[in-house]
This record gives C-alpha cells, structure tokens and sequence, in this order.
C-alpha cells in the first residue's frame, strides 16, 4: 500500500483553530533535517541525543490529506542544545514543505524497546464513507497489532526498530490465526486506502478539466 499524499498543515489553514480545539494543541513550525526514515522517529531522536545532547521532545506531526482529513499523529523532534526544535524523520514523498507542523505533547509515554502504537487524532473534512471507514479501520488494525505484538513480545518475540519482530517459526505457527487476521487488516486498509485516493482524484480532475475549457475573460 503506498503511503497517503500526506502534506504538512499549512499554519493558514482555514480550519487551523477548530483543528487545534478539537485536538486540544498549539500547532507551530519546526526545522527538518532528514536523518532517519519515517516510523522511526523515536530511535533516530534517541540516536541523536546520545551522540550530541539535547533531548527527545513527544508529540503529534499534523498532516493534511488536502481536501479529505488532517491527522495528528504521534511523533518525536530533537531539542538540541541551543533549544531549537528539528524533525529529523523523512517526510512523506508528496510533502514539499520545507517545515514541519508540529505540536509538543508529552501526555503519552513511550518505551523504546518495543514497537510504539499511539492511536492518532483526525479531523474529517470531507464526511463521507470511505474517510470515515479508513479511519475506523486504521484505529481497529492500531488496536489488533499492539495486543499481537504484546503478546509475542511477552512469548519470547524479539523486536528491534532495524529487524523487526522476530521469534521462532514455531511461535507464528501458534499463532496463525491472529497472523492470518493481521494480513486480513492490511488488506481491509489498503482497500480503504484506494477508495480515498479515488475520490481525492475524482476531486482533482474536474477542476483541471474545468480549466482547460473556459472560456478566456
């Protein structure tokens, strides 16, 4: 499944403020310096803090699916020792803006050691059924996958950010049928995924059409 054409909220975003109400935050502009991939925040804040000072400061990235939702979703940015905040996670391929939107928030705490699972907070601009079924089942499979990966990890699973979850084939065999629901769930997304970009590009392309054919004033 590819990613979403996420982009980072624009501050003039008409619907900033009850954005901000509702997900009770204060959005700002960060710097991004690219040094490690996206779902790997934490552990490449962690990286830098070791090897230059500053800290690790949790919070949300707001994202805009343009025209269908925007998405606060879990991240952490680097504190460096001068106290200026910088994103260090790769951005999304369709995100062309130079900073990062960003909210401080450290009400969520995180481990390290395992796989890190904070649901994400979405404001729906465009109410209708596929927007509302992607994000029901991303919070359902959010759900599913933090029990699964509990539960192995509790079994004898090992997990690291680099390898992933890894454990004895006996161990998945066990437990085949929660693997089998995991893959149901990426496909029940993916699914989800693809009716949203139909309509984001059913939204696009009248409007070019609409262009192309007007008369000149």
């Amino acid at each position: 499944m590819e990613h979403p054409p996420y982009r980072s909220l624009s501050l003039m975003h008409p619907r900033r403020r009850v954005v901000e109400k509702q997900f009770g935050l204060k959005f700002k502009r960060v710097a991004h310096d690219p040094q490690g991939q996206i779902g790997g925040c934490y552990w490449t804040v962690n990286r830098f803090v070791e090897k230059h000072g500053g800290e690790m400061v949790l919070g949300w990235q707001i994202l805009e699916w343009p025209e269908l939702c925007i998405e606060a979703l879990h991240h952490a940015v680097w504190r460096d020792p001068s106290g200026n905040l910088i994103d260090l996670t790769e951005k999304y391929p369709t995100d062309m803006r130079l900073k990062t939107t960003f909210s401080e928030d450290a009400s969520h705490e995180i481990s390290l050691a395992r796989p890190v699972f904070v649901e994400s907070k979405h404001h729906v601009l465009l109410n209708c059924a596929p927007v509302n079924e992607l994000i029901q089942l991303n919070r359902r499979r959010l759900d599913f996958t933090r029990s699964f990966v509990s539960k192995l990890i509790d079994k004898g699973a090992v997990w690291s950010p680099e390898a992933g979850l890894q454990g004895p084939p006996q161990l998945f065999r066990d437990h085949q049928a929660e693997v089998q629901e995991f893959e149901r769930y990426k496909d029940l997304v993916s699914r989800a995924f693809l009716a949203c970009a139909a309509i984001d590009g059913s939204k696009r392309v009248p409007s070019r059409r609409r262009t192309l054919t007007s008369k000149p004033n």
